[in-house]
């Protein structure tokens, strides 16, 4: 008996069956990712949730003018927000007022219960207002000087649920200036070399990146 044919034969009918045993199909059940939400959480409330309207009643939207504000909010899920924002604050001087007011859009992201960054864009707009005296009281006010700025929106904040109760704060935030839209004051009747000292300095101000602090707001979601 030839032992070394015999061993031959063998091995080249094992190599034929190999691709047969590669090509069965293995029976595997995939078990979903699951993520745990604790009954009662604000988490656990914002499930189901489409619409927010929450008034800003505290805070620096731009800072140090401090102000009000007004968010619409529409759920994409219980940890995404999209937001529309507006808010607006006076810096009362003597003879003058500076307003600033912002509008913009932004992604509230919520990290687990409470905590959450948010990511948009805002229009800034900046304005002097020269206040008329006459007879003991101010009578008029007169705007002078225009700052309008598109500008990033990046803050932080906590939100909590209870029901359709929502009460949350940005605590900080920054907005930098990405795009100078207009920039004017008005110089009439100065000397050229201060109004264009003038104009200059103004100008820096719409390219001015600016902070927000502690903007609390309370409202529902439903």
């Amino acid at each position: 008996m030839n032992f070394k044919y015999l061993a031959m034969n063998a091995s080249l009918s094992l190599l034929m069956a190999l691709p047969a045993f590669g090509a069965q199909k293995e029976m595997v059940t995939v078990v979903p990712r699951t993520h745990s939400v604790i009954e009662g959480s604000s988490e656990h409330k914002r499930i189901n949730q489409d619409y927010m309207v929450t008034t800003q009643l505290l805070g620096f939207a731009v800072a140090p003018f401090f102000g009000l504000g007004l968010n619409l909010g529409m759920y994409l899920d219980r940890n995404d927000i999209l937001q529309l924002e507006m808010a607006s604050g006076v810096l009362p001087l003597i003879i003058a007022n500076v307003r600033a007011s912002v509008v913009g859009v932004n992604w509230k992201h919520f990290y687990g219960n409470s905590f959450y960054t948010k990511l948009g864009v805002d229009h800034r707009s900046i304005t002097v207002e020269n206040l008329d005296y006459e007879n003991g009281q101010f009578t008029n006010s007169t705007v002078v000087g225009t700052a309008n700025a598109l500008t990033g929106n990046i803050a932080i904040g906590n939100q909590w649920q209870w029901d359709s109760f929502t009460m949350g704060c940005d605590w900080i935030g920054f907005n930098p200036s990405v795009l100078t839209l207009e920039s004017k004051y008005r110089t009439t009747n100065m000397d050229p070399d201060e109004a264009r000292d003038l104009n200059r300095e103004w100008k820096s101000v719409a390219k001015t990146n600016s902070y927000q602090f502690m903007r609390f707001y309370l409202g529902a979601s439903f």
